[in-house]
């Protein structure tokens, strides 16, 4: 499982104590315990299994974060909603307002929009 769309994204590493990092690679993949917050995220995640989009993660620019995140095997046996094999198949991307967190002044109102696109395609 791959997710694309986070090249050149700097990036908080909550696994590593706050580090700081920039995504590198084209496609992050899923390799062990994730946990960052991707700063100035893309319009767009997809969320690709055995090169086929499983998932699109459409976000407005409202949304200035997105959350990529896998408990991995260790931490997965303290999920009661999760089975001890299932670390390996799913990934949490949830868009964010975590490193710029948005502030209401009493009686003001925000708005942001997330949207999920399923498929089995190839390509969106």
């Amino acid at each position: 499982m791959d997710l694309q769309g986070l090249a050149g994204c700097d990036y908080i590493d909550k696994t590593r104590a706050g580090e700081r990092g920039r995504q590198a690679e084209a496609a992050l993949r899923i390799v062990g315990e994730t946990d960052r917050v991707y700063i100035n995220a893309p319009a767009q995640i997809t969320v690709r299994s055995e090169a086929r989009t499983v998932v699109a993660v459409h976000k407005d620019a409202n949304w200035p974060e997105a959350v990529v995140w896998n408990v991995w095997d260790e931490k997965v046996k303290a999920m009661s909603d999760m089975a001890p094999h299932e670390y390996a198949s799913y990934v949490c991307v949830e868009v964010a307002a975590v490193a710029q967190p948005v502030v209401l002044a009493p009686g003001a109102r925000w708005h942001a929009a997330q949207t999920l696109h399923a498929t089995n395609s190839a390509s969106l």
